[in-house]
């Protein structure tokens, strides 16, 4: 915004009113700067707050009756938990073409947001009714694994889905460990790289015509320590796609790690070495799942055995990932559930009842020593104070221009007044 200089043109107006509007709008076109989106970005961005998520993991009753989910999310905003991955399964949001449902989905985020924590929206996988699926393959769970028949329908989906929550979710995943194939439960991909690709474009060019400002996440990479079959080129294959280059269709890349710390550094060195040869270097890359489990029994090395075993590795291994890089880390998962299967089903922090362990209580420490108590309206959705799409860091910019604008005036009135001392 420009300010017309008050000594030129037709202004006969005195030295001390001239003197008084300068400093006035000086005053105000600095507050039109503070209150910028440019200037306003460091404090509304939930990119410049706190790292620490988990992954919410949800099955066929939880949404027929989320109050299971919504005590969870409870008791992970208690903790201090910002960010959380919730399921926007294609099947349950849209069960029959063009037919959409959101009341499970607007519960879940609704109540994430109500206990201070963004959202992280997984898009995904192929509903039942648009599979290319061979017909031999008839359980839902694994027709849905398979690419889509109509590529438009899928856009359809990632549209209305992002659009329906527009201003709510403002970060979106596409597919879920797209780098694991095979026919087994942990076969997520069953189609080919440019398939993946051109998924992937659909669904980032649907996601910014319903939200420009929202953010596109490249699906959870398992990169190994799966029992799914890995296919160890996806990644590069993908990003030099030569139809739908992956590297203009994503925002943030993010993997899974469970394992060792060596293991974490080569695959946060690996994923950052392929960004790079695909000119895609600098991108923000978030771990969307690290976990381990409660069980006595079965862990190696031992010392991670057992329920204060599981809290130990948090301690050490959500630290250490950070120290890496990683920007955020979501724990999998918030409480245990049969639905992930036996391999995963303990790696809650909290158990079946909803009862916490001592891995909720070690997040709930660390969170609280490593950062300072969250404000509403600044790293997370408003909570009061503040009006809606206000942060609490804008109140404050207003607070601050009006007491400039003020300063100004009352400069100005005193230079005045020292003036007409001085003549007299």
């Amino acid at each position: 915004m420009g300010v017309r200089n008050p000594a030129s043109g037709s202004d006969t107006c005195s030295g001390e009113g001239t003197v008084i509007r300068v400093l006035l709008a000086c005053s105000l076109v600095w507050a039109c700067l503070a209150l910028s989106p440019l200037s306003r970005a460091g404090a509304a961005d939930p990119a410049a707050g706190s790292p620490y998520g988990v992954a919410l993991t949800t099955g066929v009753a939880d949404f027929r009756d989320p109050s299971r989910c919504l005590r969870a999310l409870e008791l992970a905003g208690a903790a201090g938990i910002r960010w959380v991955r919730i399921s926007m399964a294609w099947s349950w949001i849209e069960p029959n073409p063009g037919r959409f449902t959101w009341t499970a989905h607007d519960a879940l985020v609704d109540g994430a947001r109500r206990h201070g924590m963004e959202v992280l929206g997984t898009l995904g996988f192929t509903a039942v009714w648009n599979s290319t699926a061979p017909p031999e393959v008839t359980r839902a769970v694994d027709r849905e694994r398979y690419p889509p028949q109509d590529y438009q329908a899928w856009g359809r989906y990632v549209y209305e889905t992002a659009a329906h929550f527009r201003g709510r979710v403002r970060y979106w995943q596409v597919w879920n460990e797209p780098d694991l194939g095979g026919n087994g439960p942990f076969g997520f991909w069953r189609g080919s790289e440019p398939e993946f690709a051109r998924l992937l474009a659909v669904a980032y060019e649907s996601v910014k015509r319903a939200d420009p400002e929202a953010q596109v996440v490249l699906g959870g990479l398992s990169l190994g320590g799966s029992p799914g079959v890995l296919n160890r080129d996806f990644l590069p294959a993908i990003l030099h796609d030569p139809a739908y280059p992956a590297a203009r269709y994503f925002d943030v890349l993010d993997f899974h790690h469970y394992g060792p710390a060596a293991e974490a550094k080569r695959r946060y060195d690996y994923v950052q070495a392929e960004l790079a040869k695909a000119g895609a270097a600098g991108r923000p890359v978030w771990v969307t799942e690290v976990g381990s489990p409660s069980n006595e029994t079965g862990r190696e090395p031992p010392e991670y055995a057992g329920p204060e075993g599981q809290a130990r590795y948090l301690r050490e291994m959500v630290p250490y990932l950070l120290s890496l890089g990683v920007a955020r880390v979501f724990w999998f998962t918030l409480f245990d559930t049969p639905v992930v299967g036996p391999q995963f089903d303990r790696h809650g922090l909290l158990d079946e009842t909803l009862a916490p362990k001592p891995a909720y209580d070690a997040y709930r420490d660390l969170i609280a020593s490593a950062t300072p108590p969250v404000q509403a309206g600044e790293d997370g959705p408003e909570q009061g104070g503040a009006g809606p799409g206000e942060s609490a860091e804008g109140g404050r910019l207003w607070l601050a221009a009006a007491v400039g604008a003020g300063a100004a005036v009352a400069g100005g009135t005193a230079f005045a007044r020292r003036r007409r001392a001085g003549r007299r």
